[in-house]
């Protein structure tokens, strides 16, 4: 299929050329507006790197001084808590937090039941509790709970505990288990 175009060659030369120029005058537009563009983009650039270098003068060159000296402070505190916090945690690995033996061994106490004394020794990591009960089977019962207690290592009772038969007094020395779960 042809194509038949019935304009006159005049007309036919004239289009073309105002087509030419049309393109022309597009093309020099859009390089106009690239180049507003760019211009725009640079001067930006240059203010952002003027204040950039406005900032790193000599005025605030003299204050990195000041920075390092209170990073270098700051930096001692925290080396020396970390040291009182070492030291705290060492002294406190050997410590035996008496107290909670002595509330579980109280929770197996037998009713009737009189404690008059309790003592700790941590050299010896022992507990030693004296007292007396209501009859033998009470102070037999005692001595079974304490030891059925899980960080009792050892009971110590002397045979003088079953002497009397009512109103017997006791001593028991417990020494502690200290690989067994605390309580």
């Amino acid at each position: 299929m042809r194509e038949i175009n019935l304009l006159p060659t005049p007309r036919r030369t004239f289009l073309r050329r105002q087509w030419i120029y049309d393109s022309l005058r597009r093309f020099v537009f859009n390089i106009n507006v690239a180049l507003i563009i760019m211009t725009a983009v640079a001067l930006a650039t240059l203010a952002g790197l003027r204040s950039v270098s406005f900032f790193t003068s000599a005025d605030a060159e003299s204050t990195i001084p000041e920075y390092l000296g209170k990073y270098q402070a700051t930096k001692q505190a925290i080396e020396e808590k970390n040291r009182l916090i070492a030291q705290a945690s060492a002294a406190d690995q050997g410590r035996i937090i008496w107290g909670d033996y002595i509330t579980e061994l109280l929770n197996v106490l037998p009713p009737g039941t009189l404690v008059e004394r309790i003592t700790a020794d941590a050299d010896q990591e022992e507990i030693m509790v004296t007292g007396d009960t209501v009859n033998r089977s009470s102070l037999t019962l005692l001595d079974a709970r304490i030891k059925s207690l899980s960080w009792a290592k050892e009971v110590r009772a002397p045979l003088t505990n079953l002497l009397d038969r009512e109103n017997p007094e006791f001593s028991f020395t417990i020494i502690l288990n200290r690989n067994a779960a605390e309580p």
